[in-house]
């Protein structure tokens, strides 16, 4: 139970969420002036936070032959993030191959 009093204080009344993925949660708040009663549900929109790491799901590598050409697929390198659209992740090359070149098909 809290007063108005205590909720301008704004010190006492506190919703802290569980760090579960949800995105919506709520609670009922009983108003009552000592003779009358409302009851109302508010609705809390938790804005979800991007705090998981991507990760690479297939790393297989290849094998080729001298002088071939291989497609780069997402059968031989896929990453994947929980918290992110696969399709949003950008893969970042920081070291070129040695022997070869990679380029956009």
């Amino acid at each position: 139970n809290f007063t108005l009093d205590q909720i301008k204080e704004a010190s006492s009344i506190v919703y802290e969420h569980d760090d579960s993925e949800t995105t919506e949660d709520s609670f009922n708040v009983i108003l009552t002036d000592g003779k009358h009663t409302v009851e109302k549900t508010v609705i809390v929109m938790v804005i979800p936070v991007d705090d998981e790491t991507p990760r690479m799901a297939i790393n297989d590598g290849l094998e080729i032959e001298i002088g071939e050409t291989k497609i780069v697929n997402n059968k031989v390198l896929k990453a994947t993030d929980l918290d992110s659209e696969d399709s949003t992740l950008t893969y970042v090359i920081r070291y070129g191959p040695g022997q070869g070149f990679l380029q956009r098909k």
